[in-house]
């Protein structure tokens, strides 16, 4: 008979043992079982010892499998082999807007202040305050704390790190690396061990709930190696679950604190039934291109300082990508190729690689009615209070919504505010005058907004520039640029079903991101993807703005960023989107984000309306006043209305007769004999010379388009009472 020793129960296993020694040859020598013999006292010492020796057999080989692991270092290390890191927690996160008592600079993880005795307040990025000007600043509340250490070694080897309480907001840094000579460097960091082909450092939890750090060292272009004698410091924020009290300007050393919101939190680590579920859906998905969402979740990773990826479709298959940077800039030409790079290496199911679209400034022009409580208010500090709201309610973010109600519901909060009336600051439309996009207008009873700037094509067809053999290209951008009057078109593959494409026409205006089509080159199709526009006269004045602040300057819109090496602002010379100029400010470069346009000499334009009155009708067309060509296609689907109803017919043909100015549109299947009153098309917006408008439905709430993000001009009138 051999011994049991599965059981993890101590008396199974001492009736087991007694069982063994029955069935052995002359058992009856050992007769001396009884409660508290010796023999009883050996078997019983004998059963704690295989019991625990079970105990760890068994309790070892269910640590081993996800579903059955209950420690919370086995279910981290089973993770570590899914390439997933558990989340480590993180502390209260806080925007707080600061008025500075003089200049500082703060590095990320730097103390700014004091809170509740015991805790500091600590910064999350780079921050540069100016004496007097109101900046807003994300913390965290903790304690920073570093560990350091030496490789010993230049070869690739996993560093394991044995302190707990290493927070999700940390940076590392390396000193007296190999190639660096800059002396102490931050360097770039991810949790994705994929990610450390792209230089960087992964930084991931390990088992002892600390965490890992593993770095590519061997790469021949990686520019943050390190030596045997590199010091390598890990500084961090210890995870505390802080209690919360509100910031005052005492706990701050910097300035006065004007107002502050929660970011986020207290979130404390992951637990082992989040870790058993996340873990493996992690590495089911990770870095791998299955759907048009997943697009943008990579882009954002790819670009630190990108805060939001959105996405739509052109087609079924074909995906657009927009963003919005931190800083509000476009994307580098190294950036972009980074990006593709990267997107097509992990796009395993062979769908075509997005299209980057760049992002649309969009602007807001509000008209603000303030009535008081108090009779005397200072009118700069009422405005800091919209300026704040607007900065805390309605942050810069794609196809955003506004609702000019919901702002007088957030203004009315403010304790000297009686009511508040908000409304868009809607012009009559001038002839040759300069707009942006997100200007609106009123014209005949409705109200248009700006959607596009429009440049022209030239009086020829140009002569397009096309790849040699379609064949030799991936997907579907062949890269290829034509020039064209004023646009800049790109070349790509043909690609069938694209509701909106047109047929590129001479001495037209076309729009950034338009696709055209044309006879002469049938297996491809042209996106404009920039116009040219002429900087003004005189160089544009920054001295009282800020980074992130916009400035019109002739056509163009510029952005300021942070200085960079660039060449200086010329008159009257043409710039792209993307491009960077520098004033004479040693502290911001401006780049070229948008555009303006200028609406056209005709008095009265034919504005499209949401229903077009019919003039008369035949057996098969119905006839408009006015020229109405560009509002209605051929394969278009329309609806006829009349008093009980409506019928749809499809566009066959649409002709425009100047003499007569009235435009025909003849239709599927023949018309009955109903009294049809007007015709609804496919909204395309109006074509007022550089200016593209769209009709709005709703003037107190606009949604903007996907790829554009808003900011706020507003007029400001005190009323009495």
């Amino acid at each position: 008979m051999a011994l049991n020793l599965e059981s993890l129960s101590i008396t199974s296993v001492y009736n087991s043992i007694v069982n063994f020694f029955k069935s052995q040859e002359n058992n009856t020598r050992w007769k001396d079982l009884t409660t508290g013999s010796e023999g009883s006292f050996l078997i019983r010492l004998l059963s704690n010892v295989f019991s625990a020796i079970s105990y760890r057999v068994v309790g070892q080989s269910r640590e081993t499998y996800l579903s059955t692991a209950n420690a919370l270092s086995s279910n981290i290390g089973i993770a570590v082999n899914l390439q997933y890191s558990v989340f480590r927690g993180s502390n209260l996160k806080r925007k707080v807007q600061i008025t500075p008592n003089r200049d500082y600079t703060y590095p990320r993880l730097s103390v700014i202040g004091h809170y509740s005795n015991n805790y500091d307040i600590i910064v999350l990025n780079d921050v540069s305050l100016e004496e007097g000007k109101s900046t807003e600043i994300e913390t965290v509340i903790g304690k920073v704390k570093e560990i350091s250490f030496t490789p010993g070694t230049s070869a690739i080897k996993p560093f394991s790190l044995f302190t707990t309480g290493i927070s999700e907001d940390y940076a590392l840094y390396i000193a007296n690396g190999e190639s660096t000579d800059e002396g102490v460097i931050e360097v770039p960091t991810t949790k994705i061990m994929r990610d450390m082909v792209n230089d960087k450092y992964l930084v991931r939890t390990n088992p002892y709930l600390s965490v890992d750090i593993l770095y590519l060292n061997t790469e021949t272009d990686f520019k943050y190696k390190y030596g045997t004698d590199t010091e390598i410091t890990l500084r961090y924020v210890e995870l505390a679950d802080v209690p919360q009290v509100p910031y005052t300007t005492s706990m701050f050393d910097c300035g006065e604190v004007e107002n502050y919101s929660t970011i986020s939190t207290y979130i404390p680590m992951q637990n082992v039934d989040n870790i058993k579920v996340n873990a493996p859906l992690s590495h089911d998905v990770q870095c791998l291109i299955r759907s048009k969402a997943d697009y943008a979740k990579r882009i954002k990773t790819l670009v630190p300082s990108i805060k939001q990826v959105n996405w739509d479709t052109l087609t079924p298959t074909y995906t657009l990508i927009t963003y919005l940077k931190d800083d509000l800039t476009l994307i580098t030409e190294k950036e972009s190729s980074d990006i593709e790079e990267v997107l097509e290496e992990e796009n395993y199911f062979g769908t075509p690689l997005p299209d980057k679209v760049n992002p649309r400034r969009a602007v807001a022009k509000l008209q603000i009615n303030l009535a008081l409580k108090v009779k005397y208010k200072n009118i700069s500090d009422i405005q800091l209070d919209i300026d704040n709201i607007l900065r805390n309610y309605h942050d810069y973010k794609l196809g955003s919504t506004f609702n000019t109600f919901d702002f007088e519901r957030e203004l009315e909060k403010l304790s000297y505010v009686r009511y508040a009336r908000v409304s868009y600051d809607v012009q009559e439309r001038k002839i040759n005058s300069n707009y942006q996009i997100g200007y609106t207008i009123e014209y005949n009873g409705n109200i248009y907004r700006a959607v596009q700037i429009l440049g022209q094509s030239g009086v020829t067809e140009p002569s397009w520039v096309l790849p040699e053999q379609i064949e030799g290209f991936k997907g579907i951008d062949t890269g290829m640029i034509t020039q064209d009057g004023s646009l800049i078109w790109r070349c790509y593959k043909r690609l069938p079903n694209i509701e909106d494409i047109t047929k590129w026409k001479t001495s037209y205006n076309f729009g950034i991101n338009e696709y055209v089509y044309t006879d002469s080159c049938p297996g491809y199709m042209f996106k404009c993807v920039d116009i040219i526009k002429s900087s003004g006269q005189q160089m544009p004045e920054i001295v009282t703005l800020s980074k992130g602040d916009f400035v019109t300057d002739g056509g163009i819109v510029w952005v300021l960023k942070d200085y960079v090496d660039a060449p200086i602002w010329n008159s009257y010379h043409k710039y792209s989107l993307g491009e960077t100029v520098n004033t004479n400010s040693p502290t911001y470069s401006l780049e070229c984000v948008s555009y303006t346009g200028t609406t056209s000499t005709i008095e009265n334009p034919s504005f499209e309306v949401s229903e077009y009155p019919i003039t008369s009708k035949g057996s098969n067309y119905f006839i408009l006043s006015g020229n109405q060509n560009f509002y209605f296609r051929e394969g278009d689907s329309i609806y006829a209305t009349y008093s009980g109803g409506y019928t749809n017919f499809g566009v066959t043909n649409v002709s425009y007769n100047s003499a007569l100015n009235i435009t025909t549109i003849n239709v599927t299947p023949d018309i009955p004999g109903e009294n049809y009153l007007t015709l609804i098309g496919k909204e395309r917006g109006t074509r007022d010379y550089q200016i593209l408008w769209k009709l709005v439905d709703n003037i107190t709430e606009i949604k903007y388009d996907w790829n554009s993000y808003v900011t706020y001009e507003y007029d400001l009138s005190i009323i009495e009472g």
